[in-house]
């Protein structure tokens, strides 16, 4: 990893925290490598708060992810000052400061020199760039990623075959992507992910029992990882796919949820759970819908298409909306601008 790590006891430290990293127990192997920090000085102690921060963010633990972070930059040098950047970039996405987000990720690309790095750095600031619903600018980006290679091209490609409404290319690119990244050590994330992405792509083409499938066998995916938050964002589309094969779900289920993205400034996935939540209640005709809605607006920040989703929702309900900031919000998504022209069914 570069700079050798000190020698003695942190050694041990290090060893249960590597340990504790291959069971996916994140809180412990960030407090052993915060221990090692402690004790380190320069560019092993800017090594032990990396690892320790992207433990905390698999956790779930942004704020303090977020700290340390910070801290890290301060002895940081050469590419472990572009990885602290890198990293603070996708702590700031999940808690939906997407426009400094990208800001940073920007930053990271421009002192990034090995084609790994530059990969990783590309790959963050494209999610941030789409999100933002910048798709000028995420095309770009993926044109030099591409030029990288990588499985994470595919996911990409994929995610833009959505966008232009062709779900069939999408759908055969993410079961690509699958297939390039399903034999990695340690890629259960990235299965969850692509499967939460084939779940959604179903789910958007009207086959809510395939997208219910999906979304349980991504939720299996994510606990594997002990990612809670994607555990969580699994069983909200379950309960999507319950909406559009025309069940009433109850919308308490999602009660906690949302309390745990709210404890964990997880903006952008509460703003999700608040839509889904709001589709539930709508449809088990208790309150509550509307202001789930216009908390979900607020809490979307930059997220342009979520932001989209959430104000249709509005317009679901019979409330007053502008229409031509709507189009605003979701032009460039064909499948959800489809579904403001009343040509497909609204899927919350």
């Amino acid at each position: 990893m570069g700079t050798p790590w000190p020698h003695g006891g942190l050694l041990r430290l290090l060893a249960e925290a590597a340990a504790h990293q291959r069971a996916c127990a994140w809180s412990e192997a960030a407090l052993c490598y915060a221990q090692i920090a402690d004790q380190a000085s320069g560019e092993a102690r800017a090594q032990a708060l990396l690892a320790a921060a992207d433990c905390l963010r698999r956790d779930d633990r942004l704020a303090p992810a977020a700290r340390m972070l910070r801290d890290a930059r301060a002895d940081a040098t050469g590419t472990r000052a572009v990885q602290a950047l890198l990293l603070l970039a996708a702590v700031l996405h999940q808690t939906g400061q997407l426009a400094v987000a990208r800001d940073l990720a920007t930053e990271a690309a421009g002192l990034a020199r090995d084609s790994a790095t530059r990969r990783a750095v590309l790959d963050t600031l494209l999610g941030t760039l789409s999100a933002l619903g910048d798709l000028s600018a995420a095309d770009a980006c993926l044109e030099q990623l591409r030029g990288l290679g990588g499985p994470s091209v595919a996911f990409h490609d994929a995610a833009r075959a959505r966008l232009r409404g062709d779900l069939r290319e999408a759908a055969a690119q993410y079961r690509a992507a699958v297939a390039q990244v399903q034999a990695t050590p340690g890629a259960a994330g990235a299965v969850a992910a692509a499967q939460m992405s084939l779940a959604e792509v179903a789910l958007l083409d009207g086959q809510p029992a395939l997208a219910a499938e999906r979304y349980a066998q991504a939720g299996t995916h994510w606990a594997a990882a002990r990612r809670r938050s994607g555990v969580y964002r699994s069983e909200a589309g379950q309960l999507r796919a319950a909406l559009c094969a025309g069940e009433v779900p109850l919308p308490r289920a999602l009660d906690d949820r949302i309390d745990f993205a709210r404890a964990r400034q997880l903006a952008l996935l509460e703003s999700h759970l608040r839509i889904v939540r709001a589709g539930a209640r709508h449809r088990a005709g208790q309150p509550g819908a509307a202001e789930d809605l216009q908390a979900a607006v607020s809490l979307a920040g930059d997220a342009r298409f979520l932001e989209g989703r959430a104000r249709l929702g509005l317009r679901t309900l019979g409330l007053p909306v502008d229409h031509a900031h709507l189009r605003t919000c979701l032009d460039g998504d064909a499948v959800w601008g489809a579904v403001l022209a009343g040509q497909r069914p609204m899927v919350w």
